[in-house]
């Protein structure tokens, strides 16, 4: 159970995100999630929350337009749009000082887009950045589920409206026609770390710390994929390979493993640790 605060961030959009750990902090770790995620979906939200606390940083987890099954109906450009309104209401109502990003599977891709293609990120603010699971829907669709496109491929060129639903849906979610080819379909929005996608320049192009942690049994990597290659893509950056994890870490060891290299980071990266 984590106690702290829910708050409204949008106030236009009644969008609302819940602090924890250290409430008086300036500085704040801001959590994305990925497909259908919401709050403490991920597994290693309550013990990040509670070493947030410890090493005195706020632990933030926001709800965006595309959270739970509203991701099949938005994109990662309305992803950026919550999070900048955040961020921004982070600073003006809440003191932060730095904001730390850290993204979950699609969430690396929100952190990939805010920082390389939205216009005027706020990156006076945003310190570092975190990719855990910076995996690729293209790549597993096309090992696990080619009867999908195949399915897309046919009702395709009917489609004048690419905000149209499909008549099927994306592993139990509604999704409209863009944001399926986004994620479906190699060289669309959605596709930032397919193989052969050259990482290091996006990394690069991000223009703040980049800390990188791939799972070892992750499932939704293709068998044929070794998740080293993408490692050693980034080169020098730091980063951590869970050799046992699944995907959202799930096993306590490979947590801790995580949150320890994490704040190690972390704590080389910030800059601002007094109180208010």
């Amino acid at each position: 159970m984590l106690n702290g605060v829910l708050f409204v961030y949008d106030q236009e959009k009644k969008l609302v995100a819940f602090k924890s750990g250290d409430l008086n902090s300036r500085r704040a770790v801001v959590m994305i999630g990925g497909l259908g995620d919401g709050f403490l979906t991920i597994p290693y939200m309550e013990p990040l929350s509670n070493e947030c606390r410890s090493r005195e940083f706020m632990f933030v987890q926001l709800l965006m337009e595309s959270s739970y099954s509203g991701f099949g109906l938005k994109s990662l450009e309305a992803d950026c749009h919550n999070l900048v309104k955040l961020t921004k209401c982070l600073v003006a109502d809440h003191g932060i000082k730095e904001v730390h990003l850290i993204g979950h599977s699609t969430g690396c891709q929100d952190i990939a887009w805010l920082l390389t293609r939205f216009p005027n990120p706020p990156i006076d603010v945003i310190k570092t950045a975190c990719l855990q699971a910076p995996v690729s829907d293209a790549d597993f669709i096309k090992y696990a589920h080619q009867d999908m496109i195949a399915e897309f491929e046919k009702i395709s060129p009917s489609l004048t409206d690419q905000n149209t639903v499909l008549p099927f849906t994306y592993f139990g979610h509604p999704i409209t026609a863009y944001r399926f080819r986004s994620l479906a379909i190699h060289g669309n929005d959605d596709d930032f770390f397919s193989e052969g996608i050259c990482t290091d320049k996006l990394v690069e192009a991000m223009n703040v710390p980049c800390m990188i942690v791939m799972s070892g049994k992750d499932e939704y990597i293709p068998p044929t994929f070794e998740p080293a290659r993408l490692m050693a893509a980034f080169k020098a950056k730091t980063s951590l390979y869970l050799a046992t994890s699944d995907h959202a870490i799930s096993d306590e060891e490979s947590q801790r493993q995580f949150i320890e290299a994490y704040f190690k980071f972390l704590l080389i990266n910030s800059q601002d640790s007094d109180r208010p």
